[in-house]
């Protein structure tokens, strides 16, 4: 992948996360707060996950910046977008109930996680942007597990400003 493609990429990957991690926040941190001053955080686990994750991405984000192993913080990045992703399917029910305990309709728990993902606009917007990340994660990872060691190839190897290839040449 050239460098302007990675670099896209990467921004968009940014920019992702940053909008994920602001949506967990803001769904799970008023709920939270809810349940936190009615003395029973754990009541519905998920505002927990909600506020935790929405963390985690951030500070994935600042490791990624800091200078982290990209590999590590992109796999991080994906099991947590599979996280979601499958948590929402599992856990799409209402408070604690379970998605294939078939939900509030007769029909199908699949039908109720639909009807629920299409009403709800935030609901939409965190899945949109959550496989959208996930897409970009893997992309990401797979330029960065399969370029030839681009980055040794690419500097000096020494602080002259001269390849040590050039080196033997002479």
């Amino acid at each position: 992948m050239d460098q302007g493609t990675r670099g896209a990429l990467e921004s968009a990957g940014v920019l992702l996360a940053a909008l994920t991690g602001g949506l967990h926040l803001m769904i799970g941190l008023p709920r939270f707060t809810l349940y936190l001053m009615a003395g029973q955080p754990f009541l519905d686990v998920r505002q927990v996950l909600f506020v935790l994750s929405g963390v985690a991405v951030f500070l994935g984000v600042t490791l990624w910046y800091m200078g982290l192993r990209r590999d590590v913080v992109y796999g991080a990045g994906i099991l947590l977008m599979l996280g979601y992703l499958v948590g929402w399917l599992v856990l799409g029910g209402h408070g604690n109930q379970f998605a294939w305990q078939g939900g509030h309709h007769a029909g199908s728990p699949l039908v109720t996680l639909f009807e629920h993902l299409v009403s709800e606009w935030q609901l939409l917007l965190t899945k949109l942007t959550e496989s959208t990340l996930l897409v970009v994660l893997v992309a990401l990872l797979y330029d960065e597990l399969t370029r030839d060691d681009a980055r040794a190839t690419d500097a000096p190897a020494s602080g002259d400003g001269t390849n040590s290839g050039d080196a033997d040449a002479n």
